[in-house]
């Protein structure tokens, strides 16, 4: 969901462990860092989060 819209034309890009997701106007909208066991990734930034409350949550995908 970016400005309160959700989009199915995001798109991500991954390079070594960094992460990338951008809206459908190639704007970048988070960056994350992946965990080497790439089965978690780490917020370091989304767009709108001006108070940085979203920083450092991690997302793990469940077996």
């Amino acid at each position: 969901m970016t400005n309160g819209t959700t989009s199915e034309n995001d798109t991500y890009e991954l390079s070594g462990n960094d992460l990338k997701i951008k809206n459908e106007d190639d704007e970048v909208i988070m960056r994350a860092k992946l965990a080497d066991d790439r089965k978690s990734f780490k917020v370091k930034s989304i767009a709108g989060d001006i108070f940085g409350i979203l920083k450092n949550i991690e997302f793990t995908r469940q077996s």
